[in-house]
């Protein structure tokens, strides 16, 4: 789950620790004391805009379903890692 370096890291934090038992995902870009860092190169508009995976994405774990927030946590964009994907990730876009 990419939480673009912004605000909706702290509650998706907590949100871990409570599901953690029964769901395995992890938080990446959650760095909300640096705010220049808010949207930068991750969040849903990066992901579905450039069609290109968040900053700090470990690319090498293939068939990967995974989530980009924006920095206020208001929008949401889903993607996947396939294998076949030459280097892109998968956008499942809502919008279309």
């Amino acid at each position: 789950m990419d939480c673009a370096n912004g605000v909706g890291a702290l509650q998706f934090a907590k949100f871990t620790e409570k599901i953690k038992a029964n769901l395995k995902f992890e938080l990446i870009n959650t760095k909300v004391d640096q705010y220049k860092l808010i949207n930068e190169a991750c969040g849903a508009e990066y992901v579905q805009k450039e069609i290109s995976y968040p900053a700090s994405f470990n690319v090498e774990r293939h068939g990967v379903k995974a989530c980009s927030f924006d920095g206020d946590a208001d929008r949401l964009i889903y993607f996947t890692h396939g294998v076949k994907n030459s280097g892109k990730p998968i956008v499942i876009d809502g919008d279309k």
